[in-house]
C-alpha cells in the first residue's frame, strides 16, 4: 500500500543530493528525507534511508476501496504555492471547452489549466460550466482571452458500448511530482461492461492508472473517445481493477448545455 521513490543530483563538485520519500495509494507524500554525499552515492542513499527505517504504517482498512484523486487548487493569492496533487481533463470541442471528473475540481469555480503544446506549457483561466456530479464528470471552459482556440480535434466520440476484451489506451497526467509533467500512454482492455459493484455508467479496465490520470480519455484502437477514466480499487485489494465513465454519459451532459459544444 506504499510506494517508494527516489531522485539523485548530482552537483558540479561530484556530490550526490538524494531525495527518499513514501506515498500512500493516493500519491500523498507521507514522509520526505534528504541525504548527501561527497564520495559513494550508495552513502547519500544510505544517509536518506536511515531515518525511514523506522517508519512504521499498516493499512487498517479504514480507506476507501475505491481511490479518487483529492486536488489542491493554487489560491490566486498566493502564486508561490505548489501544486500537490493534479487531474486530468481533455478538450472536448475547438473553442476551449474541456470534460473531467467532476471530483478533481469539485468546490471550486475558477481556476488555472495548464496546457502543454508543441512542448511549451502555458496556464489559462477556466471555471465551471456543468456538472454531474452523480457520474462525476463536469465540463469547463476557458475564459482567458489568450486562449486560441485549436485548429481541430484529432478524435470522434464513440458512445456505443465496447465489448470485453476490446482493446483500449488512456492518456494522462498521473503522479506529476513524481513521474514529471510528460503525458502518459498506458493500454489495456475492457474487463466488463459494468463497474464498481455492478454500475453500468462505467467499464472496468485493465489500463493501468494512478492518481492524477482521473478526468483523462480512454480511447478504442481507432482513437474514438469511448470513456473518461475516473477510479480504481486500492491496489491493496485488486490489481488493474480500475475504472471509465462511459461516453454516452458525457454526451448526455454535453446536450444538457444551452449552446453548441460537439
Amino acid at each position: 500500500n506504499l510506494a517508494l521513490y527516489l531522485v539523485v543530483n548530482t552537483e558540479l563538485n561530484g556530490c550526490y543530493n538524494v531525495t527518499i520519500g513514501l506515498l500512500n495509494y493516493k500519491g500523498k507524500v507521507l514522509l520526505k528525507r534528504d541525504g548527501e554525499s561527497c564520495g559513494l552515492l550508495s552513502t547519500a542513499i544510505k544517509n536518506s534511508l536511515h531515518s525511514l527505517t523506522t517508519f512504521n504504517y499498516s493499512y487498517d482498512g479504514s480507506e476507501p476501496p475505491i481511490y479518487k484523486d483529492e486536488v489542491v487548487i493554487q489560491n490566486e493569492n498566493d502564486k508561490n504555492q505548489k501544486w500537490i496533487e493534479n487531474g486530468t481533463g481533455f478538450f472536448i470541442n475547438k473553442n476551449g471547452f474541456i470534460t473531467t471528473n467532476y471530483h478533481v475540481i469539485k468546490d471550486r469555480n475558477e481556476f488555472e489549466i495548464s496546457i502543454t503544446k508543441k512542448g511549451i506549457t502555458k496556464g489559462y483561466k477556466a471555471e465551471t460550466l456543468r456538472v454531474d456530479r452523480q457520474n462525476d464528470l463536469a465540463i469547463l471552459k476557458i475564459v482567458d482571452t489568450n486562449f486560441k482556440p485549436l485548429d481541430s480535434l484529432y478524435y470522434n466520440f464513440n458512445a456505443q458500448t465496447q465489448d470485453v476484451g476490446s482493446s483500449v489506451f488512456a492518456l494522462g497526467y498521473p503522479l506529476t511530482q513524481i513521474m514529471g509533467s510528460e503525458i502518459k500512454f498506458t493500454d489495456g482492455k475492457i474487463s466488463s461492461k459494468s463497474g464498481f459493484q455492478g454500475d453500468i455508467t462505467t467499464y472496468q479496465i485493465s489500463v493501468p492508472i494512478q492518481p492524477g490520470n482521473s478526468g483523462g480519455p480512454l480511447f478504442d484502437e481507432k482513437g474514438n473517445l469511448v470513456g473518461v477514466t475516473s477510479s480504481g480499487i486500492n491496489k491493496q485489494l485488486a490489481d488493474n481493477a480500475n475504472y471509465a465513465i462511459k461516453t454516452s454519459y458525457l454526451k448526455l451532459l454535453i446536450e444538457s448545455i444551452d449552446q453548441k459544444i460537439v
